[in-house]
């Protein structure tokens, strides 16, 4: 009797388990550019499998108590994931990350109750908070209705029942906080409970990284100050614009057969427009807020805790540094190192997502621009860019490419491979005639102006193998666009600097931008390092 009671007790704890995935399924289907009914039903087979590996071990405990801690603690590691994910996508477009633990971390802070009611608190909130709602109810219905109609039971005291509780609880707490390998996102199956316990763990990382960086900074700024000198002789205005996701390899003027970026070409060829000069940009990071934070910091051997943000350089000889951004990541991860930050953010719904392209934030940046006091200034912008979805990062006007002809292979061809494609260049093409429309307004300008432009990592070729292992999806991942456009005004004033940046550019080497854009961004602001250094590889000897 009790061992049928088991199996019994197996298979409703594989049928909730699975009832997760379907319900992820069916968002997928309904919610999520590229997922089909097929493709979902092939999910829901690879679930069945791994879910099996979850069932086993309880039919192999033998104590009734171990027994129902294994059940509720299965169920309550998934459960988190599979609901709060999906609904935070559906309602706030945004993944189950680190950023929606920020989210609630601003609420413990009184200072900022004002502008999470203003940001946050909105209808998709609370429908989310009621879909929540419905789902435990649901759960809970579900398990009595299993209860009772396969009369399950597993004799015990109701003492057993509070122990498994409060184990559960504690083994949650433990583990959300522990260190999950690489493979973290492979054990359960697709995007089960090891994602919310990274998030978690992603958060604890990211919350305290900026803090650190000023800290730290404080103790060692007087000896990185050392390394540099000013050597400007005019008012300077520094733009840095930061890609998401965009790798240089689908970039004409990287040598792409289509013409994605015909303003970057054209100021190439001409003679009084400034001047573009590329670099072999590479990350070593596909992820945005660790790219980040290596790229805009000093630090020795990429450890945090010996590393100083470009902004205490920056503020020390005179610069004031601003960032835009439409990106969260950026939001949370990196606010606290600028003087100031614009976030064009909120939580865009599908009706409302025409209005987040990137042209919203070149609004922002020239409103700015009016307001700048300073005799230095420098704006940091992070964009939208390539991220995928791609077909929602741009506007319809920019939709050009709808063919392959003379571009790939033959092995890509299904719609769906064409479509990718496609929708991905037009995403590169939107952003050239950003960079067009504001190297144009800065080459009006009297003061010497320059952008250096780089991303944060690059992105895969095809959906379903995006970030995956492919010869070309690592080429198209780390091998990203780095270049600077000088204004002509900057060219006579400071041809030293262009002379220097054209000298490597000609080298065709690697440049990692961990290693070179704090470099770069500094000596193009005329602060200058004294000697060259081994980290440093555009530095030379004044």
């Amino acid at each position: 009797m009790k061992n049928s009671n088991t199996i019994r007790w197996a298979i409703t704890l594989f049928c909730i388990l699975f009832l997760f995935s379907v319900i992820s399924a069916i968002f997928l289907n309904l919610y999520v550019p590229g997922w089909h009914f097929f493709k979902c039903i092939r999910l829901l087979m690879l679930e069945s499998v791994s879910l099996v590996f979850f069932v086993i071990p309880f039919l192999l405990i033998k104590w009734n108590l171990v027994k129902k801690i294994y059940w509720l603690f299965t169920i309550v590691l998934f459960f988190p994931n599979i609901i709060i994910s999906y609904s935070l996508y559906k309602y706030m477009k945004i993944r189950m990350d680190y950023s929606v633990f920020f989210l609630l971390d601003d609420l413990m802070q009184w200072h900022l109750i004002k502008d999470f009611i203003t940001s946050y608190l909105n209808l998709n909130i609370i429908k989310c908070c009621l879909l929540l709602v419905i789902c435990i109810v649901f759960i809970f219905v579900l398990y009595k209705f299993l209860k009772f109609f396969f009369s399950l039971n597993i004799e015990s005291k109701k003492s057993d029942y509070y122990i498994a509780f409060l184990v559960c609880g504690f083994l949650s707490i433990l583990i959300l906080g522990a260190y999950m390998t690489p493979y973290k996102n492979k054990v359960a199956g697709f995007w089960n409970t090891p994602w919310f316990i990274n998030a978690f763990h992603q958060y604890l990382i990211y919350k305290n990284k900026p803090n650190v960086l000023n800290q730290i900074s404080e103790k060692n700024l007087s000896e990185i100050l050392k390394n540099f000198k000013d050597t400007s002789k005019s008012n300077i205005c520094g733009v840095v614009m930061i890609g998401e996701s965009l790798s240089r390899v689908p970039m004409s003027m990287y040598g792409y057969k289509r013409n994605t970026t015909p303003n970057m070409l054209k100021i190439i060829m001409s003679k009084n427009e400034g001047e573009i000069i590329r670099f072999q940009g590479k990350t070593r990071l596909k992820y945005t807020s660790p790219s980040l934070l290596q790229a805009l910091s000093f630090s020795e051997n990429n450890i945090v805790k010996k590393s100083a943000p470009i902004a205490k350089i920056m503020n020390a000889y005179g610069v004031k540094s601003y960032m835009l951004t439409s990106v969260y990541d950026t939001e949370f991860a990196l606010k606290k190192l600028f003087d100031g930050m614009i976030y064009l953010g909120g939580i865009p719904t599908d009706v409302e997502i025409s209005k987040w392209h990137d042209d919203n934030l070149v609004k922002i940046f020239f409103d700015k621009m009016n307001t700048l006091t300073s005799v230095k200034d420098c704006i940091f912008m992070h964009f939208q860019g390539s991220h995928f979805v791609f077909e929602n990062k741009y506007p319809s006007k920019f939709k050009k490419f709808d063919n392959l002809k003379d571009v790939y292979t033959e092995q890509y061809k299904s719609p769906k491979d064409i479509y990718t494609y496609n929708t991905y260049d037009n995403t590169v093409l939107y952003f050239d005639s950003i960079f067009g429309s504001i190297a144009t307004e800065l080459n009006k300008r009297q003061e010497p102006s320059f952008i250096l432009y780089f991303s944060d990592h690059g992105e895969g070729a095809v959906v379903d193998e995006l970030r995956g292992a492919t010869r070309e999806n690592i080429e198209r991942i780390y091998n990203v666009p780095l270049f600077i456009w000088f204004s002509e005004s900057y060219i006579k004033i400071y041809p030293e600097v262009v002379k220097m940046m054209r000298l490597n550019s000609d080298k065709k080497e690697d440049v990692y931008i961990d290693e070179a854009v704090i470099y770069m961004i500094l000596e193009c602001m005329r602060i200058s390092s004294k000697t060259a250094h081994i980290k440093n590889p555009i530095g030379y000897n004044n």
